[in-house]
């Protein structure tokens, strides 16, 4: 076991849930879920500051010194705590403080990025057609009667938020104020322009945004 003047705290990307009868400790941050007992919440929240292991024995003094010192271990393996200085606890640090403004409800892009997929490549037409979406495709173009606009030649100034947002940005802030014709041509084009297409032999021809879409079907309209 560590020394006892080590310091440790509870993850801060951690997230607390009930499954099927089960307490379920998830780190987004490693994507490593556990389960335990409802004391394991008394644990972690008596780390939510750095503390050691000798402060743990003394707070928890009616479990045995033994078990304070394996439960500490168990949490610290499942890197629902973690040691000061440590590279876990830096990269924990650096995300609670980029994300803060987006957690918890954030964890879900931890949760879901690098999913796995099923490689569909060498399926048949006919087994794949079972997954297609029963309405065609809409319209690469809608055309609404007397609400044609001539827009402004797109110009942007070459910036890491630019390049971001081509790149397929998801987040967006709205405003009440009046906006110039040339800002708003700027933000239809990086919210809903066209990057590029891509033919394919299955599906037809997609449309590639900078907003995503499933299926690059893009139900929704820039009206």
């Amino acid at each position: 076991m560590r020394k006892q003047t080590a310091l440790f705290r509870r993850a801060r990307c951690l997230s607390v849930y009930w499954r099927d009868g089960r307490l379920c400790f998830h780190n987004f941050a490693t994507r490593l879920t556990t389960s335990g007992k409802p004391i394991t919440c008394e644990v972690l929240s008596f780390f939510d500051n750095w503390r050691t292991l000798q402060q743990a024995v003394t707070r928890f003094r009616e479990y045995s010194k033994k078990s304070v010192r394996s439960t500490i271990s168990e949490l610290v393996n499942r890197e629902l705590l973690l040691q000061k200085d440590s590279p876990e606890a830096q990269h924990d640090h650096r995300i609670a403080r980029a994300w803060s403004d987006w957690l918890p409800q954030g964890s879900f892009h931890f949760s879901t990025k690098d999913t796995p997929y099923v490689d569909r490549s060498n399926w048949s037409l006919q087994r794949v057609k079972p997954f297609l979406p029963k309405a065609p495709q809409p319209n690469v173009v809608k055309t609404v009667k007397g609400a044609k606009v001539v827009l402004p030649r797109r110009t942007f100034r070459n910036s890491e938020f630019i390049r971001v947002l081509q790149e397929r940005k998801t987040h967006r802030r709205f405003s009440n104020d009046k906006l110039p014709l040339e800002l708003v041509s700027q933000l239809l084009s990086l919210v809903w322009g066209v990057t590029s297409y891509r033919n394919c032999p299955r599906f037809g021809k997609s449309v590639l945004k900078t907003s995503p879409s499933g299926g690059a079907r893009h139900q929704a309209k820039c009206i």
